[in-house]
């Protein structure tokens, strides 16, 4: 298994992990892709992304705090197996649609600094929460199956041109997320939220401004992609900030949004790579006859 992780180690630097990646032609969209489920699909995705939780209630209690980061850790792991070995059937379960293994690494890269730095809103309590919340969000990508979500979603992510293209149904679609967005923010502890607030002032400060910085450096007319994968961990800030009420299993609803978000982007990530949140027109690298709806 292990023999088969190729890795594109070009793809790991800076520039390249934010632009445009050499895209196979045939890789737009990926294989087997919107997956097709099952009973038996959805019983083995739900016991291996679970498996993490119940090894954990073998860890003596005075450990299980120490632990909680390597629980966070192996879940996405499994989350991303889920993904890619069991939904869209790849061979190797650490592939990407590239056909390397880089983008899963790329993918634990970016997960340890964000788990560390949110690891105190985490709780043992609401473990079992969070894996529900990472099986339901692993199936982002079925969504592409509704034609009139699948619509909104290629005009939202086109930020602002698509949205020049909206009709009724989808702007219905946009005040639904805006009413959603506003009942998050009604529900989060302000006290938390100030909190984390200058370490989260400086993780995403500090992405914005690399962003911007690469941008300038290069001086190339990119085109801006907010994948869902982006898109989850920008609404990580607020969804952590939801007190959980531990007395109840249906009250830990903070829990399973956060849950949600990050099954949400390793769904991304696993299905479609940690892919650039900018694409450059004139690559000759990407078959952009295909990637016209995105442009």
């Amino acid at each position: 298994m292990f023999t088969d992780l190729d890795l594109d180690y070009s793809a790991l630097s800076l520039p390249n992990a934010l632009y445009s990646p050499k895209v196979p032609i045939d890789a737009i969209p990926p294989n087997n892709f919107p997956p097709k489920l099952s009973l038996y699909k959805e019983s083995l995705s739900f016991l291996l992304i679970i498996s993490p939780y119940v090894l954990q209630n073998y860890v003596s209690p005075e450990q299980q705090t120490k632990t909680l980061f390597i629980f966070l850790m192996a879940s996405s792991i499994a989350t991303y197996i889920a993904v890619s070995h069991i939904y869209l059937e790849r061979m190797n379960p650490f592939s990407s649609r590239y056909g390397t293994s880089t983008d899963f690494f790329k993918m634990l890269l970016l997960f340890i600094p964000i788990y560390y730095i949110t690891l105190p809103s985490h709780s043992i309590e609401t473990s079992l929460q969070y894996s529900i919340g990472l099986w339901i969000g692993a199936h982002f990508g079925c969504l592409d199956s509704i034609p009139i979500i699948q619509s909104f979603g290629m005009k939202f992510v086109r930020f602002p041109n698509g949205w020049y293209d909206f009709r009724s149904n989808d702007i219905f679609l946009l005040l639904l997320l805006v009413l959603l967005f506003i009942q998050i923010v009604l529900n989060i502890n302000i006290n938390i939220l100030f909190q984390y607030n200058r370490v989260f002032i400086v993780l995403y400060g500090s992405v914005s401004i690399s962003i911007v910085f690469i941008k300038l450096y290069t001086k190339t007319a990119y085109i801006f992609h907010a994948h869902h994968w982006f898109n989850s961990l920008i609404v990580l800030p607020f969804v952590l900030c939801i007190e959980n009420d531990h007395t109840t299993w249906y009250g830990c609803t903070g829990a399973y949004m956060v849950g949600i978000l990050f099954g949400s982007c390793i769904e991304g990530i696993a299905c479609w790579g940690l892919d650039p949140l900018f694409f450059n027109p004139y690559n000759k690298n990407i078959d952009y006859g295909k990637l016209k709806d995105f442009l």
